[in-house]
């Protein structure tokens, strides 16, 4: 196999997950708006939420999401370590039928000079993000992944700030600046004692709810 075929070979298989996005209205934005994320994640500012909710407002799981932003990743730094790779991405683009906006928004995030982290992509459950009492099916399925996993530590990163709604670029104001941020290490004991205070939290919360609907 020449250099030609395996570089054309490898940029199928990465190109592969973005599929999806020919099915949706506005491809080159939610392309866009992941690769936001990507930029975010590699200044360890990542909000799963904010990843999971694309998918929420384009109707298809969070799990192609996840494929999308692991793929673009991965395209990044095969092409920034392989120069005749991106004229080959080019075509290979324009052949799966990605409008001229979409290739655009992929080409110029190859040029970055940023280094896109490795990750693994989360297993995204099908339920829907926390909220109100969907928050505790979320709760009851991470504590039961712990279980079968218990020697595992789980990293999570805190983010209270400013953002932006990806549909609108309209600023969102929380309480705090962005630089407010933290990062846990959480092993199975102490996440069932978190899940124990959240549970009763979303309990208090939950009979609030039912009080302000009467």
């Amino acid at each position: 196999m020449s250099e030609g075929d395996e570089i054309e070979r490898c940029l199928g298989s990465l190109i592969s997950p973005l599929r999806v996005l020919l099915h949706i209205e506005e491809p080159s934005r939610v392309c866009g708006a992941i690769i936001k994320e990507i930029e975010l994640f590699n200044k360890k500012r990542l909000l799963t939420g904010y990843v999971d909710s694309i998918a929420a407002r384009i109707d298809i799981p969070s799990t192609e999401i996840w494929r999308c932003f692991n793929s673009l990743m991965q395209l990044h730094n095969y092409v920034r370590n392989n120069k005749l790779a991106e004229s080959s991405l080019k075509d290979i683009l324009s052949r799966n039928s990605f409008d001229d906006e979409f290739i655009k928004a992929v080409i110029d995030f190859m040029d970055t000079e940023q280094s896109c982290k490795p990750t693994i992509v989360n297993a995204i459950s099908k339920y829907p993000p926390f909220r109100s009492l969907n928050c505790r099916l979320q709760i009851t399925i991470g504590r039961m992944v712990l279980l079968h996993s218990p020697d595992i530590m789980l990293q999570f990163w805190l983010r209270v700030g400013t953002g932006d709604d990806w549909t609108t670029g309209i600023d969102v104001e929380t309480s705090a600046s962005m630089e407010d941020e933290k990062i846990f290490l959480v092993d199975s004991g102490m996440l069932s004692r978190l899940i124990e205070e959240i549970e009763k939290i979303m309990s208090v919360a939950c009979k609030l709810e039912r009080l302000h609907l009467k």
